[in-house]
């Protein structure tokens, strides 16, 4: 079965308690490195950024998001709701087939 990429290595990342409670969640998918040339570098997304949630679905681990990375949402664009410094920013990404 075909699947999804965005090309970005990230894990479970906690919220600091304020951030917590203005969102209302604890944590989401840190973004650690951004492939270079990759969907997610062309859409902006930068190491430290923490995606929330991909089209209103909500992520707090790497399973989450490759989850929904199945052969469907390839090609299809995707919003990512992330926080980057504070501010909460919504980046469309395009998922691209993912080769092995």
């Amino acid at each position: 079965m075909p699947r999804a990429y965005i090309g970005i290595a990230g894990a479970f990342r906690a919220l600091p308690p304020r951030q917590s409670s203005v969102l209302g969640r604890d944590a989401g998918v840190g973004v650690a490195e951004v492939v270079e040339a990759s969907p997610a570098a062309r859409a902006g997304l930068r190491p430290k950024d923490v995606i929330l949630s991909i089209d209103d679905t909500d992520v707090e681990t790497a399973g989450d998001l490759q989850k929904l990375m199945i052969g469907d949402a390839i090609g299809k664009a995707v919003v990512l709701r992330i926080l980057r410094d504070d501010r909460v920013l919504e980046v469309t990404v395009t998922p691209v087939e993912l080769v092995e």
